[in-house]
């Protein structure tokens, strides 16, 4: 069987094939279907940079989770308060949003799916068992003349509910960049192993 090289990517194509299997050019398209699969190129392209930043993105909700596990506990040690159940929780988010960003090394599509129902089965949980961030520590009247201390602490609810708000937009979005990068297949998997060239 005669063969000769893809005109985008180079690999080996036999004459009777129409498009390349590597990496779906139209080989015999006319100029619109070769502008469409550019295109194509072009978004898959950018989705694959998304779905990389996504892996950073969920180290970057451990390294969070990891912080509030130490401020929380760091309050009940101070303060005298047993928050200990809340911390050991965001620990163990923590822990488990690192395990996570492992897997995204091998499979960035399971690791966005398993991040994104995860957050929403610990924020239930969390939710459910009153466990979510609040002013940490009972102030005692002398910490309470401050004012600064006082509406600082009184934020700490506010700021909290918001940085939530943003995680889940966050993982939602990395959750839906790889629902549509698997409608590309083939086209992704050469994207990657070119680095995106």
């Amino acid at each position: 069987m005669r063969e000769y090289q893809c005109d985008n990517c180079s690999e080996p194509i036999a004459t009777s094939e129409r498009i390349c299997p590597s990496c779906g050019y139209p080989q015999r398209g006319d100029k619109s279907e070769k502008i469409r699969y550019n295109t194509k190129l072009m978004r898959v392209k950018d989705l694959v940079e998304d779905s990389e930043k996504s892996i950073k993105g969920i180290l970057s909700f451990a390294i969070i989770f990891f912080f509030m596990a130490f401020v929380v506990f760091l309050f009940s040690v101070l303060f005298k308060e047993n928050h200990y159940s809340g911390a050991l929780v965001y620990l163990a988010c923590g822990i488990i949003y690192y395990l996570l960003n492992r897997i995204g090394s091998k499979s960035s599509y399971l690791m966005a799916v398993l991040a994104f129902f995860f957050y929403l089965g610990h924020t239930i949980f969390e939710f459910s068992n009153n466990m979510f961030l609040q002013s940490p520590v009972e102030l005692d009247k002398s910490f309470t003349e401050s004012r600064g201390a006082t509406l600082f602490f009184a934020l700490i609810p506010f700021a909290y509910m918001l940085f939530r708000v943003a995680l889940m937009i966050v993982s939602a979005k990395y959750f839906w960049t790889e629902m549509k990068l698997k409608r590309y297949g083939k086209l992704v998997e050469h994207v990657r192993s070119s680095g995106g060239q």
